[in-house]
C-alpha cells in the first residue's frame, strides 16, 4: 500500500526534488506545485533521507473548491474535522499555513480554523501562532497549503523540518540553505568523483551535502578570510 506524501522545497528546485524521489526509489511522483512535490511513497521507504527537500509531510486531506472568500475557512474546518486521527498522540497541536495569491483571509485564520478541529478529538491544546507566538517544539506539527482552488492538510513526518540538519549547530552570514546546497551538489553530477573542491566554502555546507553523493571523494574547501584592520 502506498502512502500519499508531499515534499516541500525552495521555489525553483521542485524538479530536482522530484528527480531525487525517483532516483532514490522513494516513490512515484504524481504532481509538482509551487514549492511542493506530491508523490506516492513506496512501502517502507524512509522519506527522511531526502536531501533537496525542506520538509516531508504525510497528506491527511486534499480539499477542492477552496475559493478566495471567507467561506473557505468553514470548508477547511470541515475537512480537518473529517481527518482520520487514529493512533496519533502528542502534547499539543500546531499548524502552519501558506497560500499562493491574494485571499480574503489570513494565514492565521486558516491555522486557527484547522488547528482547533484537529486538536478537539485528540483532547490536546491547540497552540496558535498569532501575535508572534511560538508553539512548543514537542507539539504535533501540521501544515496547510493552498494553491488555486485546492488545499492540502498534512502532518509533518519527522520531529523537525528536514532542512534543519543535525550538523548545522551554528551558522555564519551568507551560509547556504542545506537543501539548496544539496541541489547544487546534485547538479554537479558527483557520482564517482575522486575530489570535490569548493574554492569559497564558507561554513562548508556544500561540501557536507556533497559527501552524500560522493562518499568516497576527498573534500577540499578554501575559506577566504579578511583579517580585521585598524578601523574594523
Amino acid at each position: 500500500m502506498h502512502t500519499f506524501a508531499v515534499a516541500r522545497a525552495v521555489h525553483g528546485i521542485e524538479p530536482l526534488v522530484a528527480t531525487e524521489i525517483r532516483r532514490s526509489r522513494l516513490g512515484v511522483v504524481r504532481g509538482v506545485r509551487h514549492r511542493e512535490v506530491w508523490f506516492e511513497a513506496a512501502p517502507g521507504a524512509d522519506l527522511t533521507v531526502l536531501r533537496t527537500a525542506d520538509d516531508v509531510l504525510l497528506a491527511a486531506a486534499v480539499v477542492d473548491g477552496i475559493g478566495h472568500g471567507r467561506s473557505a475557512l468553514r470548508r477547511l474546518a470541515l475537512a480537518a474535522r473529517s481527518v482520520d486521527l487514529g493512533g496519533l498522540t502528542g502534547s499539543g497541536v500546531e499548524v502552519s499555513a501558506s497560500f499562493v495569491g491574494r485571499r480574503n483571509y489570513t494565514r492565521f485564520e486558516i491555522e486557527d480554523a484547522v488547528g482547533a478541529e484537529l486538536a478537539r478529538p485528540l483532547r490536546l491544546p491547540y497552540h496558535s501562532r498569532r501575535d508572534g507566538a511560538r508553539p512548543p517544539r514537542e507539539a504535533m506539527s501540521w501544515r496547510v497549503t493552498i494553491e488555486g482552488d485546492r488545499a492540502l492538510i498534512a502532518l509533518r513526518l519527522a520531529d523537525r523540518p528536514l532542512h534543519r540538519r543535525a550538523y548545522k549547530t551554528d551558522s555564519i552570514r551568507g551560509t547556504l540553505h542545506p537543501p539548496v546546497a544539496a541541489a547544487m551538489a546534485a547538479l554537479g553530477r558527483l557520482g564517482g568523483a575522486g575530489t570535490v573542491l569548493d574554492p569559497c566554502c564558507g561554513a562548508g555546507t556544500t561540501l557536507i551535502e556533497a559527501r552524500a553523493l560522493a562518499p568516497g571523494a576527498r573534500l577540499l574547501g578554501w575559506l577566504l578570510y579578511k583579517s580585521p584592520g585598524p578601523r574594523d
